[in-house]
């Protein structure tokens, strides 16, 4: 076929590629027929793409065909090139082995093709998203997962926070993975009100929507959308009516007041609500001769810990002279998020003891960082906080 394409068009015999043609070798072809104005013999080459290995083939070639452009084939044969494609396409992201093999980078491709393209293989991309970041929380708080959504374009981006089968354990989770996601990428205004347009607004939290949410550089509501009259009109009628009356909502992204993601939580979910602090005998300790020189209250801190929209701590906090131990939760910020708002949290603490028996110190439910009285309705239930720290040795050591 090289030979023919070198002769004059009234003398090309335009034989068939040989035996063993690659996906790449047949690009070439194309692009050289392209070049040279055959449009017959790109006609030929697109023929040869059903007899090619179909395991040889990888998305960057398929990207690379949709890419062509419309002259270099009959429109006929342009819509074989589309419809090979998809079926590729379909079959890859039907095997679940081989879709777990494709990079972030891989997809990314896709985002390259015009958007009528695209548009076609959305459900495609769809499947690849939910097959790597459907649970959102696994995202946030593995190190791989999160740096793997990053690396996603923001097209992808858009279309994993359009879905319905996310796994949240609320709306706040998928608030706070865009807002990381965001952080350091410079985005147009249409890219942050379309983003904004995505998000649950209804689902969040109360104290998220109220407090927090304005916070996030990234959210931009749509300029007929006030997202103050919106928490107004929603807290005075509350979620149950907000269908009843959706013609008070009129003016704002349908997603606002959507249903909550549908995806079910995984059988370990509710172990995700617990905080154990694990204070090490020596950094007990530590505090402890801190506090007895300095004559005054010290205080030790447990790791960041995620759950519910917000990063939290256990302080352990050691009072002199008395040398009694206290331990409380707190709030915590986290780069790049901005500092954590008001947020009434029910939660209950717990000692393990040395023997290894469990035993509980108190219930919570109360304010932290408290402003302005909103965000009663407000809880996290089960937040259960666990310290294997030997309070007793720690507080009768030395006396």
């Amino acid at each position: 076929m090289l030979h023919d394409l070198a002769l004059p068009p009234a003398s090309r015999t335009l034989n068939l590629l040989p035996q063993g043609t690659t996906p790449c070798l047949l690009l070439k072809m194309l692009r050289w027929a392209d070049y040279l104005g055959s449009p017959e013999c790109a006609e030929a080459c697109i023929n040869m793409l059903p007899h090619l290995d179909q395991a040889e083939f990888r998305i960057t070639d398929i990207k690379n065909l949709l890419s062509l452009p419309h002259q270099a084939a009959p429109a006929t044969s342009y819509e074989k090139v589309e419809r090979f494609c998809s079926e590729w396409l379909q079959c890859a992201f039907g095997d679940t082995a081989r879709v777990k093999q494709f990079s972030p980078e891989d997809v990314n491709l896709l985002c390259l093709l015009p958007p009528d393209v695209l548009a076609k293989i959305a459900p495609m991309c769809c499947k690849y998203l939910l097959s790597h970041f459907s649970d959102v929380y696994a995202v946030i708080v593995d190190a791989e997962l999160l740096g793997n959504f990053f690396k996603l374009e923001y097209a992808l981006v858009e279309m994993w926070g359009g879905q319905d089968k996310l796994v949240t354990h609320s709306e706040n989770d998928v608030a706070i993975l865009l807002s990381l996601w965001c952080s350091g990428k410079s985005l147009s205004q249409e890219q942050m009100v379309k983003l904004s347009s995505v998000l649950r607004v209804s689902r969040l939290s109360r104290s998220f929507r109220c407090f927090f949410l304005r916070k996030l550089a990234w959210f931009s509501p749509p300029l007929d959308s006030d997202l103050e009259v919106f928490n107004g009109m929603l807290d005075e009628d509350g979620i149950s009516k907000i269908h009843r009356v959706s013609n008070l909502f009129h003016d704002y992204p349908p997603a606002w007041i959507a249903l909550g993601r549908r995806r079910s939580l995984p059988a370990d979910a509710t172990k995700r609500s617990e905080l154990t602090a694990c204070f090490s005998q020596d950094s007990l300790g530590r505090m402890l001769a801190k506090a007895e020189q300095s004559n005054a209250a010290s205080c030790l801190k447990s790791d960041l810990f995620y759950f519910g929209g917000f990063y939290w701590q256990l302080i352990l906090m050691l009072s002199m002279p008395e040398r009694s131990l206290g331990v409380r939760l707190a709030l915590s910020k986290k780069h790049p998020l901005p500092p954590p708002p008001a947020v009434r949290v029910s939660s209950s603490l717990h000692h393990q003891e040395s023997s290894g028996q469990e035993r509980h110190i108190a219930s919570i439910c109360a304010w932290i960082k408290c402003h302005y009285g909103w965000g009663s309705s407000d809880s996290f239930q089960g937040l259960k906080v666990t310290s294997p720290a030997k309070f007793g040795e720690v507080v009768h050591k030395g006396s």
